[in-house]
């Protein structure tokens, strides 16, 4: 389990890497060791029943894949509604407007 699966942790150079391999943990106690309990993630990305203080399992890290991919998907359309011309009538037809 990653525990902190987010954007931010997906490294790509041609290649994609998976960084911080479930190492998160509270930052303000550098002697514990890595705890299985608590909550600790960038918050749109922790499962909900994580925040609920379930335990975390592969389904809260399939969840917060899920929330990466929806990401991604919102980042294309972005991209891909920014090409799309915000007249198209005006470019169907030669038209003048009459004031």
């Amino acid at each position: 389990m990653l525990k902190d699966f987010h954007l931010g942790n997906i490294l790509y150079d041609g290649s994609t890497y998976i960084s911080d391999l479930g190492m998160c943990q509270s930052a303000n106690d550098e002697m514990q060791p890595i705890k299985n309990e608590g909550v600790y993630g960038v918050l749109p990305y922790i499962a909900p029943e994580v925040l609920r203080g379930y335990q975390y399992t592969k389904a809260a890290d399939i969840y917060s894949f899920g929330i990466m991919m929806n990401d991604y998907i919102d980042f294309l359309m972005i991209d891909i509604v920014s090409s799309v011309s915000t007249n198209p009538i005006s470019e169907c037809f030669d038209c003048k407007i009459n004031e």
